[in-house]
């Protein structure tokens, strides 16, 4: 890496951001935020910042002049985290000295360690709400946010040379990408890629990727086909996947680990678990399958989809095998069935009436 310009010349095949849709999601709501308390500072502060709002709309060019304007933006952000206005932490699962040490914790450079240990203890409770915090923090505290806003689009990053992933890239001019290089930081990259898409829009090939819903008229009655399913009995109640919490004199339900919830499902008999939320992130399809059978033991074998998008079977002794080639193929009442998120749609499978899907 340049230690100057932190750029990097990568090599290799390209892997998924840690995180996923989560660190997509969070820089895209930060960025929400910031552009929401634009007027107001502009107002506060109008010796230390210029915005330049653009005739067709979206996201401003801002200008920081003073740092104080900075500071006041991240205080501002921080707030409006740990007062729940934004869907990123889930606040009123916290206690109130939990709230006070997020609020240090992603606004000071040097919290003191009983801040540290919280936070700790919340991402062992709940590494999503864990990554969140610590993703707050880099943003936040080390000023990344600050340093993207504050860079020129089009002259400094934009995105992509034509022959490269739709992906921001460092300019070597106005109007001239690198060819090579990319940033060093992945959060530095998103926050550009998602200012880049935000200031210039799609191109008209990406236009023509983007999905159109075209209804057939022939089809118009599973709408109320939906309905009936969803008003049949087995899915008139619901259980909270959480646990209540009085440990510190202040009733407060908390997120269970994917080990309890899976204890949950074989306590109450539900063998398939339909994961459309994407609740499920610290563990492999894979390695889910394995301990969900470990917990539920009457289950003779587990599905899952891997890596591949393929319909595993994986056995009691560990052995893999495609679902069409396994001795399940025509009957699953045995099994556990698992799909994530990327296959709660379009993928049949069949199984019994009797199956409790989560």
């Amino acid at each position: 890496m340049a230690v100057k310009t932190q750029l990097i010349c990568p090599s290799g095949p390209q892997i998924a951001v840690d995180g996923g849709n989560y660190q997509w999601e969070s820089i895209e709501m930060i960025l929400k935020v910031a552009t929401s308390h634009r007027d107001s500072l502009e107002r506060s502060y109008e010796s230390s910042i210029q915005i330049v709002h653009r005739e067709t709309g979206g996201f401003p060019f801002i200008y920081f002049l003073r740092n104080d304007v900075q500071n006041a933006l991240i205080q501002r952000i921080a707030t409006d985290i740990c007062s729940g206005r934004t869907p990123l932490l889930n606040v009123e699962s916290f206690l109130t000295c939990e709230k006070q040490a997020i609020k240090v914790f992603i606004t000071e450079a040097r919290p003191q360690e009983t801040v540290i240990t919280c936070i700790s203890d919340i991402h062992k409770s709940s590494q999503a709400d864990g990554y969140v915090i610590y993703l707050l923090r880099a943003l936040l505290v080390y000023r990344i946010l600050i340093l993207t806003l504050s860079r020129r689009w089009n002259v400094q990053y934009c995105l992509h040379h034509p022959l490269r992933d739709p992906v921001a890239v460092p300019y070597l001019a106005k109007s001239i990408p690198s060819r090579l290089a990319e940033w060093g930081y992945v959060d530095v990259s998103l926050l550009f890629t998602c200012l880049s898409f935000y200031y210039q829009g799609l191109s008209p090939q990406q236009l023509k990727q983007s999905l159109e819903q075209d209804d057939l008229k022939g089809l118009s009655h599973t709408n109320s086909e939906v309905l009936t399913y969803l008003l049949q009995d087995p899915n008139r109640e619901y259980s909270l996947a959480g646990w209540r919490d009085n440990s510190h004199g202040q009733a407060v339900y908390r997120r269970m680990t994917e080990p309890e919830l899976l204890g949950k499902l074989c306590h109450e008999r539900i063998r398939v678990l339909i994961d459309s939320g994407e609740s499920l992130l610290e563990m492999t399809n894979v390695t889910l399958a394995k301990i969900w059978l470990d917990i539920d033991t009457e289950a003779t074998a587990a599905v899952f989809f891997d890596g591949e998008n393929k319909a595993m079977i994986l056995t009691r002794s560990g052995r893999k095998i495609p679902l069409l080639a396994s001795p399940f193929a025509d009957d699953l009442s045995g099994c556990l069935v698992y799909l994530d998120e990327s296959h709660t749609r379009a993928t049949d499978i069949s199984s019994h009436l009797w199956f409790g899907a989560h």
